[in-house]
This record gives structure tokens, sequence and C-alpha cells, in this order.
């Protein structure tokens, strides 16, 4: 049986539409939109808005959070999205009026010595983005000699988390960020922890996307952290 987990929504009417849909290994999903010259109001997520006749993209998290709206130049659409690695992803489309910018590069002049046309005004479109939005998941071992209880939220994240931890003991800890091939990128002081709860804010605003781990240094454990 099929269920809906959940149901986002933008303002819309028939000129509006979805030209593709990709998500991510972390659940996060891209989609590429476009509003018509004959559309009533464009597009509108939450407080943001593509206004008529332009594309653009809209990414949620896995729990259907807007995380951004970008609205592209004006008379350009994307008609297909890929993803690629390392934050990442390819988009095709078409572009009115070369010599404009997509977003902010610009569509080149061209002359068209197949067909005979110089700068026809139509032209396919093939763009890399670099998405450094950075949503984080977080997958957690734990040592059940001091840490007796662990929870990460929210999970996923965009940019900072907290560690909820439950200690058997009071312990003097300390917290190392570590990358894929053991290299430290960021320590976070946690100072005495108490024995019961704490609570410990991180943030990896300033990571680009990938795996991470984060080494508890009070006898504990390795999180491996998604990002």
């Amino acid at each position: 049986m099929v269920r809906e987990i959940w149901l986002q929504h933008g303002g819309s009417d028939g000129m509006d539409i979805v030209t593709d849909l990709a998500t991510d290994e972390w659940g996060n999903s891209i989609i590429s939109v476009y509003s018509s010259q004959q559309s009533v109001s464009g597009l509108i997520f939450n407080t943001d808005t593509i206004p008529q006749w332009h594309g653009g993209i809209v990414k949620y998290d896995p729990s259907g959070n807007l995380l951004y709206t970008q609205k592209l130049q004006e008379a350009r659409s994307l008609q297909a999205l890929a993803l690629g690695n390392d934050s990442v992803f390819y988009g095709t489309g078409n572009g009115f009026n070369p010599g404009l910018p997509y977003i902010n590069l610009s569509i080149p002049q061209c002359e068209d010595t197949v067909n005979g046309y110089y700068n026809p005004p139509y032209k396919m479109i093939m763009v890399k983005f670099l998405d450094n939005s950075s949503v984080h998941t977080a997958v957690i071992e734990t040592n059940e000699d001091i840490i007796q209880d662990l929870i990460v939220y929210p999970n996923p994240f965009s940019s900072i988390t907290t560690l909820a931890l439950h200690l058997s003991k009071a312990s003097h800890t300390s917290i190392i960020i570590l990358d894929v091939v053991g290299r430290t990128v960021k320590n976070v002081s946690a100072n005495n922890l108490q024995a019961g709860e704490n609570k410990i804010t991180i943030d990896l605003s300033e990571l680009n996307s990938g795996i991470y781990f984060c080494h508890i240094n009070s006898n504990a454990s390795l999180i491996p952290l998604n990002s």
C-alpha cells in the first residue's frame, strides 16, 4: 500500500509547470520549473516568487522543508536535471536572446553554419551548477559504557545541528570533525559534560558537502556524518 508522507505546494496556475525532478543520495529533491508568459501570478514558494516567463530551480529537504528557490534570467528554462558528485548537478534547457545571462553566465552569440542561421533566437543550453546549500545527514554509533543515548536533531540539517548526549558519568569531552581520509577539519569545544543529558551545537556551514566523521573524545565513539 502507498501512503503520503508529506505534501508541499507552490502557488501556480495551468501555465506553470514542473519540467524535471532529481533526488540525491540523502533524499533532498531538486525540481526545475517554468512559469510561462501566460501565467497569471508566476510560481510562488513560501515568500519566493518565480515570475512570468522565467524558469527556476527549487530544492526541498527529505522532510519537505524548502531549502532555496533560484530564479533564472528571463526567457531561460531547464528541461532536464542530472546529479553529479561533490555538490554538482547539471541541467539542459534553452535560452532566448543569446548574449544575455542564464543566471550570471552569458549565452554567447554563435553562427549555425549547418542551417545557415546567424545568432538563432533559441539556443540549446547545458549548464553545470554548484549547490553549496550543504544539507547534512548523521548516522549514529555509540559507546554504551559512557554514552547511553545520543540523538542528532534536526536530521538532516542544512548547517547547524545539535548533539544530545546522555552520559553515564561526568566526562571531559572534545569533539573532532574528520574528513574521509582522516584529516581534522574542525574542533568543537564541549568542555566538561555532566552525568545525564548534555546538548552540544555543531555548525558545519563552512564545510563542503561530503562525508565527515565526528569523534567524541570521552572514551566514546565514531559518528559518520554525511554532508
